[in-house]
């Protein structure tokens, strides 16, 4: 727990990366990623975004990386999750704080996991599948490295009923409740 902790404390410093900090921690099965482990995990990264280890694949296939949408946790998508385990690639998922940080911070919170995972696997297809509000908050992340000049490769992006248009409609539903199911 000490050496966690410390590690911990390394990423939110700079001074280690998320990869260096996922060699601490043990792979998690989807399923086990739901809200309660999140909050733990937020908890511990002063509520700073992070990448969580799913699977770990063969070297030569690229890593997918899950978000989750609102307010939804990983375990939400364990059956897509378990369809790209099967397939055999590497696979992570981001645990952000989906009810109290905004888009923007947690945005940046996944730039900087994306960009320390380029760093360390410079070679390695990286997929991203978003649900959700998930998919705005990698379209945050995907635009502030290429902002910065740190989106060095092709990135395939894969898009699940991500309101990208914005969600007007979506806020005026929640005002009629029993009016949409």
């Amino acid at each position: 727990m000490l050496a966690r902790t410390a590690a911990l404390l390394l990423v939110c410093g700079g001074l280690m990366t998320d990869t260096a900090l996922s060699q601490t921690r043990p792979t998690r099965q989807p399923a086990s990623i739901d809200a309660r482990f999140e909050r733990t995990l937020l908890k511990q990264t002063h509520g700073h975004g992070t990448l969580v280890d799913v699977h770990t694949g063969a070297a030569d296939t690229p890593t997918t990386i899950f978000i989750h949408g609102m307010p939804g946790a990983v375990s939400s998508l364990a059956g897509v999750i378990q369809k790209a385990i099967d397939a055999g690639g590497t696979v992570k998922a981001f645990a952000y704080d989906n009810k109290y940080r905004s888009l923007e911070d947690s945005s940046r919170d996944l730039a900087s996991s994306l960009e320390s995972w380029m760093d360390d696997n410079p070679d390695r297809a990286l997929r991203i599948a978003a649900h959700s509000m998930g998919g705005r908050l990698a379209l945050g992340a995907l635009a502030i490295l290429n902002r910065d000049g740190r989106l060095t490769g092709d990135v395939e992006l894969n898009l699940m009923a991500s309101p990208i248009a914005a969600m007007k409609s979506a806020i005026f539903s929640r005002l009629a409740p029993g009016f949409i199911p």
